[in-house]
């Protein structure tokens, strides 16, 4: 089943240039340009519902990256993940249903850092909105590090000090979902394949002198032919599809394991953010 049709990159860009113009600091509008170029020269991917690739329990970004990704590097230089929070607890009269998230690769002083940004849909009284995350995070080896981005992340800075508990707590859930994604893509039965974008309906969108649609890579898992053997009722051979899953790091390599797969895939199976290959 072809994954569902986000685009939530789209929506960024465009939010991100609206935001950018009415900033109040050069600085935020230089960055809010700069973030939408990024955004579009990369690599875009649709994870599940989340940002939640992996089952990792109480794992902290430190265990994920000894664990699963030593050393740290992206698939691209420059990768956006989009996915979405359908049930997210609301904080007051808002909460935020959707995420796009911005990971580059770069050398800075000989080492190389990995640069995870983030732009959030923003609910509020029945209205969507999409803003950029007041930081981003930063990563060189093990040293992990925030950094405000906004005139109002400056502000938060001020008060609470430089990476402070307030600024991790921003950004470090979005952080674990590239450092998962990395990881699933390690695995020896993982790859991903290309969603075309709607041709005929850019054309509409750049004739208007919207931003187009863009293509994304939706990872592709590789299970075999094992089946699920549940008998009886009417719960009987349910459709396949794909939760959430974890990693078995073998002697020379690392595989999805099978368990992260149910049903019967002789009935068909659901795939919002997966495919499988026979």
């Amino acid at each position: 089943m072809k994954a569902e049709e986000t685009y939530f990159v789209t929506h960024a860009i465009e939010a991100l240039q609206e935001f950018g113009g009415k900033a109040i600091e050069h600085e935020t509008a230089v960055f809010c340009q700069t973030l939408s170029t990024l955004l579009r020269n990369s690599q875009k991917f649709r994870i599940p519902d989340y940002g939640k690739v992996l089952n990792v329990g109480d794992k902290t970004i430190g265990d994920l990256l000894t664990d699963y990704c030593t050393p740290f590097r992206l698939p691209y230089p420059i990768v956006a993940l989009e996915y979405r929070h359908p049930e997210c607890a609301p904080g007051g009269l808002e909460k935020f249903d959707a995420n796009v998230v911005l990971a580059t690769e770069s050398v800075v002083d000989g080492e190389l850092v990995i640069s995870v940004y983030v732009v959030y849909r923003m609910v509020k009284n029945g209205l969507k909105k999409w803003i950029p995350c007041n930081f981003s995070a930063h990563c060189n080896g093990s040293v992990f590090s925030v950094v405000p981005t906004t005139d109002e992340g400056r502000k938060i800075e001020k008060i609470y000090g430089a990476n402070s508990s307030v600024a991790v707590s921003d950004i470090q859930n979005e952080l674990g979902a590239v450092i998962s994604l990395c990881a699933a893509l390690s695995c020896k039965n993982v790859s991903h394949f290309d969603s075309e974008a709607p041709e005929k309906l850019n054309k509409k969108r750049v004739h208007s002198g919207k931003v187009p649609f863009f293509s994304y890579k939706i990872l592709d898992i590789h299970q075999g032919h094992s089946e699920n053997k549940k008998l009886g009722g009417t719960h009987a051979s349910p459709r396949c599809h794909l939760r959430r899953g974890h990693i078995r790091r073998l002697e020379n390599k690392n595989v999805w394991v099978n368990a992260s797969v149910v049903g019967n895939k002789k009935l068909g199976y659901v795939s919002k953010d997966y495919r499988m290959a026979e």
